[in-house]
C-alpha cells in the first residue's frame, strides 16, 4: 500500500545528513610537562558554562522567541510539505517522518499552518490557528502474513502517499476499522459474499437512485478509507461486539454539491481468546450515500 511516487502537491523534502569520520590520536609520552593537559580541562569547563548560560538564557526567553528557537528544530523532522500547490487563502501542511504503529499502518504527524502566518501578515480576520493532528496510513493488507519489525520499520520509513490517509476520532477502531473493511472489500471482490449488506441513498433527488452495495464497494479500495469511529461497544463472556463507522471519500459526482460520501457502519466480534484488539470478525454491514454540502 505504500506510495513511492511523487504526489501532485505534495513536495517531499530531502534531509541529506553528512556524516564525517572522526580520527582520534593517541600521543604517547608527556607533552609540556601537564600543560595541554591543563588547557584541554580549562576548555572542558568553559564548554560547560557556555551550554549552561544557553540553558539559562533559554528559560529567560519569552515563549515566542523560545518556541521560534524550538520550531527551527521541529521543522528538521518534517518530510514532506503542500508548498508546491499552495496558493493566498490556503493552508500548508507539513508530514512527519510515518512510524510503524501495529502491524498493518504507519502514525503520521500532520502540522497546518494557516495561510496568515506563512505570509507573515497581520491581516485581522484572517485564521492563525495551528493544527497538529495524527493520522495513519495503511502500507499493507491487514489480512496478509503478519510482518516484522523489520518490515514495518523500512515500509514506514519509505511512505510518501500522504494522500491516502485517514483518521481516528478516538483510539481503538484505527487498526480493527481496516481490518474488518479488507475482508469485506476482498468478498465482494471474490463474488462470494456471506457477510449481510445493506445500502440507504441519503443523497437529493435527482442523484438517489438504486444503492447497490456489492457495486459501490467493488470500486472501492483501503485506499479510499477517509476515517473511521466507534460509534457503539458491547462486552460479552469471552466477546465484544463493536459497531465502527468507516467513512470513505467517493469519486466525485458533479451533481453532488461538495463531495460524495460513504459512511459504512460495521457490526463485528471480537474474540479474546483468538483475537487482539486489531482484528474483529464483521458480521454485517449497513451503507449509506450521502452528499457533503
Amino acid at each position: 500500500m505504500a506510495g513511492d511516487g511523487a504526489i501532485k502537491g505534495i513536495r517531499p523534502i530531502f534531509l541529506v545528513a553528512i556524516g564525517a569520520t572522526a580520527i582520534a590520536a593517541f600521543a604517547l609520552g608527556v607533552i609540556s610537562g601537564g600543560a595541554w593537559i591543563a588547557s584541554g580541562r580549562a576548555r572542558e569547563r568553559e564548554s560547560q558554562l557556555a551550554a549552561f548560560s544557553r540553558r539559562s538564557t533559554a528559560s529567560q526567553l519569552p515563549s515566542a522567541k523560545l518556541g521560534e528557537r524550538l520550531m527551527a528544530r521541529v521543522g528538521r523532522h518534517f518530510v514532506a510539505d503542500t508548498s508546491d500547490g499552495w496558493e493566498k487563502g490556503v493552508s500548508m501542511t507539513f508530514y512527519g517522518q510515518p512510524k510503524p504503529f501495529g502491524g498493518w499502518l504507519c502514525r503520521v504527524a500532520v502540522f497546518t499552518v494557516p495561510d496568515k502566518i506563512v505570509r507573515g501578515v497581520e491581516e485581522p480576520g484572517y485564521e492563525d490557528d495551528l493544527e497538529l493532528r495524527e493520522k495513519y496510513a495503511i502500507w499493507r493488507r491487514p489480512t496478509a502474513a503478519p510482518s516484522t519489525d523489520k518490515e514495518e520499520d523500512a515500509a514506514c520509513a519509505a511512505y510518501r502517499d500522504f494522500e491516502h490517509m485517514f483518521s481516528a476520532r478516538e483510539p481503538g477502531p484505527e487498526q480493527r476499522g481496516p481490518y474488518v473493511a479488507d475482508i469485506i472489500l476482498e468478498q465482494v471482490s471474490s463474488g462470494h459474499v456471506t457477510i449481510p449488506l445493506t445500502c440507504e441513498d441519503d443523497r437529493s433527488y435527482p442523484l438517489i437512485g438504486t444503492c447497490d452495495a456489492v457495486k459501490i464497494l467493488r470500486g472501492l479500495t483501503l485506499k479510499e478509507l477517509d476515517g473511521v469511529s466507534t460509534k457503539s461497544e458491547k462486552r460479552g463472556d469471552g466477546v465484544t461486539t463493536y459497531e465502527d463507522e468507516l467513512t470513505f471519500e467517493l469519486k466525485h459526482n458533479k451533481q453532488c454539491c461538495s463531495e460524495e460520501l460513504l459512511r459504512m457502519t460495521v457490526t463485528s466480534d471480537q474474540h479474546t481468546a483468538t483475537q487482539g484488539g486489531d482484528r474483529a470478525d464483521p458480521r454485517s454491514a449497513a451503507l449509506e450515500i450521502e452528499c457533503i454540502c
